[in-house]
């Protein structure tokens, strides 16, 4: 989603714009808005549990 264009497939004014775009990133959600809430939900469904993380530091 980063630097791209979130909205609701219903939203076809600003899809048909958008699409105009030559270099456009657009993510559709459907039937819905892209809210925080909306957002949450779909990203709890993909996140990836780390079981170990191990952070060093350079010397530089």
């Amino acid at each position: 989603w980063d630097h791209g264009f979130l909205l609701n497939d219903r939203d076809q004014e600003l899809l048909t714009a958008l699409k105009s775009l030559t270099r456009s990133k657009i993510f559709l959600f459907s039937d819905e808005n892209p809210t925080a809430e909306v957002m949450a939900k779909r990203l709890f469904g993909v996140i990836i549990i780390v079981g170990d993380l191990q952070v060093e530091q350079s010397k530089n």
